[in-house]
């Protein structure tokens, strides 16, 4: 990685300049290519995975904003309410999203509950 520096224009134009941090996902270094799915075949594949544990319940550790829409689409094929912050029922309503049932954290009788993901 570190020969394209010398070789790659995109990485050429990174010499001159100020990087205060750098965060390094190592995740997938020891693969020669990494292939992601899509938004939409990875929200199907949550949803099978999510079908598997029926019987269980289910914490999602969630950033403050994003996934709405895939927790929208977790509520509507479980037929069931997420229980989520009242932070984040206010971005859904923000967002305009309408779809699925959501509730606030209070609500201990949902299987599926979302909770704040903290870096570390």
């Amino acid at each position: 990685l570190l020969s394209r520096f010398d070789t790659d224009p995109a990485f050429k134009k990174l010499a001159d300049t100020y990087i205060s941090k750098v965060y390094l996902d190592n995740t997938y270094l020891g693969h020669s290519e990494a292939s992601f799915p899509d938004r939409e075949e990875a929200t199907k594949m949550f949803l099978k995975e999510v079908e598997n544990y029926q019987e269980y319940s289910i914490l999602i550790p969630v950033f403050k904003l994003g996934r709405e829409e895939v927790l929208e689409e977790l509520s509507k094929n479980c037929g069931e309410v997420i229980s989520t912050s009242d932070h984040r029922l206010r971005i859904r309503k923000a967002c305009g999203l309408k779809g699925g049932e959501f509730s606030e954290h209070s609500d201990k009788t949902a299987r599926i509950r979302t909770c704040l993901r903290q870096l570390k």
